[in-house]
């Protein structure tokens, strides 16, 4: 096993040669890349590294959510799980665009909301998806 100094020397000696990239990458040899040189293209990435990502992703998004908008925590559950959810996929930053969605939560008018994100160039880009958050926004249940 190796002990924690030569782990820390490993380590630079990769990164000097690897690089340190936090995004992935196309790498020399047409493999995707991210990280300390580590090939996805050929390495499956670990379960517990997916859901820990996803697991930390929606809690940053929920604690944004609730930084920025009181009415957030009036919402029910599931309202609040499509919103982290839109986020997740678009991005916070656009999703504080749909300002008349926002606006229609905010009234606690839960048909318009729906209608809102329906009515948007994300609705068109991920039309199932969409169709199923609007639903659930709308009906205040989510079965995923």
């Amino acid at each position: 096993m190796m002990n924690q100094e030569m782990l820390i020397k490993l380590r630079k000696s990769l990164i000097k040669h690897e690089g340190y990239r936090d995004l992935a990458y196309i790498d020399t040899v047409n493999k995707i890349t991210i990280g300390i040189g580590d090939n996805i293209s050929d390495r499956p990435v670990e379960a517990d590294w997916i859901n820990s990502r996803c697991d930390k992703l929606t809690s940053e998004l929920y604690k944004q959510f609730t930084e920025d908008y009181t009415w957030f925590n009036d919402l029910n559950d599931d309202r609040k799980i499509v919103l982290i959810n839109m986020a997740y996929n678009m991005g916070y930053k656009r999703l504080q665009e749909f300002e008349e969605m926002i606006q229609s939560l905010i009234e606690r008018n839960y048909t318009r909301a729906s209608d809102e994100m329906l009515n948007s160039e994300w609705a068109t880009q991920v039309p199932h998806r969409a169709k199923e958050l609007a639903q659930a926004m709308y009906w205040g249940e989510y079965k995923p």
